[in-house]
């Protein structure tokens, strides 16, 4: 893997650990952040074991879908920002398709325990949602490089 490569990728995993970190202490993920980690996913697509288009269309497809699921989620009271949207189209864009259905289905799971949370507490407060996708996310990534 030329160095280059391996750069982005150490850069990918701390902006992502760190907007882990930032959506815990502010239950918010800033674009100015969140837009570069979608930016070194379309650039690590291209040097993924598949196509770099089919990592672009994963991409699209993660926040696509959770610009869906925010939307029907506002009338359960399970609102998510874009920024999650962003972090999700951005592992997407460099896992593709072969473990895009791990990274959903343990953020599904993510989103049933932070419910939970919610439901215990029985107040508005805001649970946040990236640890769900960040972590199987970079443990993806950890299989992938390896």
């Amino acid at each position: 893997m030329p160095l280059h490569v391996i750069v982005v990728l150490w850069a990918f995993g701390i902006l992502a650990v760190s907007l882990v970190v930032i959506d815990v202490r502010t239950h918010k993920l800033p674009y100015p952040l969140t837009l570069p980690l979608l930016g070194m996913g379309m650039f690590l697509s291209f040097h993924a074991p598949f196509p770099w288009w089919q990592g672009w269309l994963v991409a699209l497809a993660c926040i696509v879908a959770f610009w869906a699921v925010r939307i029907l989620g506002q009338y359960v009271m399970l609102e998510r920002g874009d920024g999650d949207a962003m972090v999700l189209g951005a592992f997407g864009a460099v896992l593709g398709l072969w473990v895009l259905p791990v990274i959903v289905a343990t953020s599904a799971f993510g989103a049933l325990l932070a419910l939970i949370v919610i439901l215990r507490r029985r107040s508005g407060t805001a649970i946040p949602y990236s640890p769900a996708i960040v972590a199987p996310g970079l443990v993806a990534i950890g299989i992938l490089v390896l």
